[in-house]
């Protein structure tokens, strides 16, 4: 890692784990790979300072070590991946309290700031109350930690119970001698492991030596994710996912929190907003259901199931998990917001035309948007929203279309216009007591009944909602981005929907970088950077051209860039000699390279974020201190000063400040590398 993010790591060490942790850390980041004679000279401490600070450091997982088998001598080495994960405790744990509840986080905080722990020391560590398995339990202010004790427990039903929900949801994991160990000594352990077996004992030559890779991949990556515990866990806790109460994890197994997962769901946060800003709030709904369903099984980003795929081709449902659209519709059944969009469409149930053209498929449209309903024809107004929660209320107005209400209204008249037939056709259609929903070729696995008798029945309802969710998920298919990967129904399967994370974490990340370009290039810079992403390379004046840039501008520009590392230049000379003049110099843009330069900056300004803070807290150290003690907590405006007070809001002030800062960098962070 560069030098920034080690300065920063070792940071948010001594932070959190004191100065002693911090000097073991930072040599072991420093000067990498070290046993305990050699870190003795460079740290400046003694052999028992040097193997309490390891003790703490393995404890939190902040470093690896190994024992080779063929030396006596373990060897350590830093974990900065884990240590940057300091800064996300807290994001962590207020997702699972908004999520889970107060004792969920209680219970996911003290296996945080305990490293990993046992389940029965865990157990321990709380005094239950005998209160029957069915039975609420009483709310819990304060976590336990050191063995203290408050007057308020919950029972061990409700512990067992929630820490098996913590562990269903993937929030808490299992760990094994791997997770101890890097991921070199990984592979090196399992090559030698490997290498034990027959079949793999001579030499590894065509069709041996890839089936030997596979094999190695596959032993790594159950190695991570501890695959085989997990599932054989997971099978007895099956019932507790039905309903179950009498389950509970073995006293044995060794928990420790997963941040794999958390990464997940920021990433898939990202893309609901993402969803929401190009197409609407409705759209980003149903985003939410069918990316909450997709990660259901993924466990961390960047795994080989997530490997990007032709757009030409169909992604199999092996390899790439989705959901039906029976699935997404049961599932946003009874979703209050998603119901809200179709308050209008089902205020008015007899003379909906958007209601009868789904229910009724007339087969010939005389004039321009007109259906025919019985007897009467029904012509769709152009002013009247399609889909509108404000229609029912008599003084709220007229407003503007959205883009999804526009699209899915130009779906249904296209639909009727492409179906010519006689008039007489309709009265037939009435008496139909099946209708499917069809995209062109393919016809979907939805099957809804409806018939006279269903117009103004919750089914006919259902239909009309399973329609427009439908639509909503063929608009995020056809959006640019490709936000959602359309696989159609086969004689084999049904139809469903998927999302190919790679291509969208490029789209977040480059989407990102052009954001920071604009901001500091202004428009053009961004011009010059798009124009060089479809073109490639390009003269000055090409570019000058394609932007419709002055050249003087359009040089002044590159040159800016060029200097702060966001554009690169290429001299291809003519001639042996390298004249200048007979020199070409093409300008180009390399998106990872830019991508990691501004990882450096950003790592370089948090840096400097938590040196201000520690300098703005040492000025403060004897209030802060003094507000501390046992005996003045909840009592400042009695004990403290009015100096007192206003010299500690005035730090109070200044830490939120950075808190805050360093949260949004932490955000361009996750984009830029985790995901």
């Amino acid at each position: 890692m560069s030098h920034h993010a080690v300065d920063l790591c070792v940071l948010f060490v001594e932070d959190l784990y004191g100065d002693l942790a911090s000097r073991v850390f930072e040599v072991l980041a420093v000067n990498g790979r070290l046993s305990i004679p050699a870190i003795l000279p460079l740290s400046s401490l003694t052999s028992k300072q040097v193997k309490h600070g390891l003790a703490v450091l393995i404890q939190q997982h902040l470093i690896f070590w190994y024992t080779p088998p063929e030396d006596n001598e373990s060897y350590y080495e830093a974990n900065c991946k884990s240590a940057y994960e300091i800064i996300r405790y807290g994001k962590y744990t207020q997702f699972v309290e908004e999520n889970c509840g107060d004792f969920d986080c209680q219970i996911f905080e003290d296996i945080l700031v305990s490293g990993h722990a046992e389940v029965g020391h865990l157990v321990q560590s709380y005094k239950f109350k005998q209160h029957g398995p069915n039975q609420s339990h009483p709310d819990v202010e304060n976590s336990v930690t050191g063995g203290s004790v408050e007057s308020s427990r919950p029972t061990l039903e409700i512990f067992n119970s929630t820490l098996c929900r913590l562990f269903i949801a993937g929030f808490v994991s299992t760990i094994n001698e791997s997770h101890f160990r890097s991921e070199a000594d990984n592979r090196a352990e399992a090559i030698r492991e490997l290498k034990a077996l027959a079949e793999f004992r001579d030499d590894l030559r065509g069709e041996l030596r890839l089936k030997f890779g596979r094999i190695l991949n596959d032993k790594l990556l159950s190695w991570r994710l501890d695959t085989a515990l997990r599932e054989k866990l997971l099978q007895g806790l099956h019932s507790f996912g039905k309903g179950g109460s009498n389950h509970a994890l073995d006293d044995n197994i060794v928990l420790r929190a997963q941040f794999d997962k958390f990464t997940v769901i920021v990433r898939n946060k990202k893309l609901v907003d993402l969803a929401e800003e190009c197409i609407g709030k409705v759209a980003s709904r149903v985003y939410n259901e069918l990316l909450r369903r997709v990660a259901e099984d993924i466990r961390c980003c960047n795994l080989n199931t997530e490997s990007s795929w032709d757009p030409d081709e169909e992604p199999s449902p092996e390899s790439h998990p989705g959901a039906s659209t029976t699935e997404l519709i049961m599932g946003l059944r009874n979703h209050t917001d998603f119901k809200d969009s179709f308050e209008a469409v089902e205020f008015d149930q007899t003379n909906s035309p958007l209601r009868s053209s789904l229910l009724k498929r007339p087969r010939e449209a005389t004039g321009e948007n007109a259906i025919v309903e019985g007897k009467e024809q029904v012509k769709l107004s152009s002013k009247r929203p399609l889909i509108s929660t404000d229609d029912h209320n008599q003084n709220s107005g007229m407003r503007k279309r959205t883009l999804t209400e526009r699209k899915v209204e130009e779906h249904f008249n296209s639909r009727e216009e492409s179906k010519p037939e006689d008039h007489t056709a309709n009265n037939d259609s009435k008496s139909a007591k099946a209708l499917k929903f069809e995209d062109d070729d393919d016809t979907s696995d939805i099957v809804m009944k409806s018939g006279d008798e269903d117009l103004h029945s919750k089914d006919s309802g259902s239909s009309l909602q399973a329609e427009i969710i439908r639509q909503h998920l063929l608009l995020l298919a056809d959006h640019p981005y490709q936000l959602v990967h359309h696989i159609r129904r086969s004689p084999s399967s049904p139809e469903r929907w998927t999302v190919n994370f790679a291509a969208l974490s490029r789209q977040l990340q480059k989407q990102q970088l052009e954001d920071i370009i604009k901001v500091r290039y202004e428009k053009e810079g961004l011009r010059i950077v798009r124009i060089l992403l479809e073109k490639g390379k390009l003269e000055e004046k090409s570019i000058a051209d394609f932007g419709l840039m002055e050249l003087n501008d359009a040089r002044n520009t590159m040159q800016q860039m060029h200097k702060a590392g966001h554009l690169e230049l290429q001299e291809i000379p003519r001639d042996n000699q390298r004249q200048v003049s007979k020199t070409i110099y093409l300008w180009h843009y390399n998106q990872d390279r830019v991508k990691w330069k501004v990882l450096e900056e950003t790592y370089q300004t948090m840096v400097r974020f938590m040196q201000r803070m520690k300098v703005e807290k040492e000025r403060a150290k004897i209030v802060i201190e003094k507000s501390e003690r046992s005996d003045v907590k909840g009592r400042e405006d009695e004990l403290l000063t009015l100096e007192e007070r206003m010299e500690l809001e005035q730090w109070q002030k200044k830490e939120e400040k950075i808190q805050v800062q360093l949260g949004r960098l932490d955000d361009l962070v996750s984009i830029l590398r985790d995901f």
